[in-house]
């Protein structure tokens, strides 16, 4: 990020016999000035994650907020971007505690449960929840309508019909993962991947993006985007490459546990080929 590799240059410039002393100066007041507004970000976002208590609640999920953090730092550095960070790390930290409850927690009927809450998109479909789910749904539905008052405040873009969609394509795609295990069923390679590409994050990841980082200028061409995601090579390629990747990345590890849900396993079994070369078949 360039906020870190700053404080690099920083210290390397003040050893430099030609400084700029009223440079060097300026440069440490903007480092300082961007770590604070961090801080503060850093502390909401805490005091936010206090409030859900998951750590109690959910223990058997990952605590991620740093690290979604940071991510959403690297994403969106600019100072003024403070809300889209908000929003983006929001996203990562559920999206990740949803995967936890999807791969390793819930029924199936639980899932089903989960899925059909989304779709109707409404806080009454809480009361059908196991107590555990209501937790996550409950601040699913509340960051959601966050987001969607602040782009309507802020751009006077309807925003939810779009938001609301990614949500559900991404828990059908984490439900559809848990309908093959429950039933013991090896999908094809090309079965596989057409879920996989959309279960990665990906394309909620960058519908988020586009939401969160433009203004006014382009927001005649926002909705036609965000209808037409599922045809755009600017989502599908990077969620292609992305699966792919993380996938080739974690299989090893996957298998020894006895974890199937990931395309080098398919391939192998789907082609009859080794660890290597399916790793292989990825690369190419």
């Amino acid at each position: 990020m360039p906020w870190t590799e700053s404080r690099d240059f920083i210290d390397m410039y003040q050893r430099d016999e030609r400084m700029n002393p009223l440079l060097l100066e300026l440069a440490k007041l903007n480092y300082n000035i961007t770590q604070s507004v961090y801080l503060k970000e850093l502390q909401r976002l805490v005091d936010w994650w206090k409030d859900l208590n998951y750590k109690e609640k959910l223990p058997f999920a990952r605590d991620r907020l740093l690290e979604c953090s940071f991510w959403a730092m690297g994403c969106g550095p600019s100072l003024q971007l403070s809300k889209y960070r908000w929003n983006l790390t929001k996203l990562g930290y559920t999206a990740t505690i949803l995967d936890d409850i999807y791969d390793t927690y819930g029924s199936l009927h639980e899932l089903e449960k989960f899925t059909d809450a989304v779709n109707r998109w409404d806080l009454k479909a809480i009361d059908q929840l196991p107590e555990y789910m209501k937790e996550s749904y409950s601040a699913l539905y509340k960051h959601v309508s966050e987001m969607v008052q602040d782009a309507l405040i802020d751009n006077g873009m309807h925003v939810l019909p779009y938001i609301k969609e990614q949500w559900l394509n991404y828990t059908r795609g984490y439900l559809q993962e848990a309908r093959w295990l429950h039933n013991g069923y090896n999908p094809t390679v090309e079965q596989y991947i057409e879920n996989a590409w959309v279960s990665i994050g990906i394309p909620i990841s960058m519908v988020y993006d586009v939401f969160g980082v433009v203004g006014h200028s382009i927001n005649e061409y926002l909705s036609e985007f965000a209808e037409h995601w599922s045809q755009s090579d600017l989502i599908c390629l990077p969620a292609y490459i992305i699966r792919l990747l993380d996938d080739l990345n974690t299989a090893n590890v996957e298998m020894e546990r006895g974890e199937s849900m990931n395309f080098i396993h398919f391939y192998m079994n789907e082609k009859g080929a080794s660890e290597e070369a399916a790793g292989d078949h990825v690369k190419d």
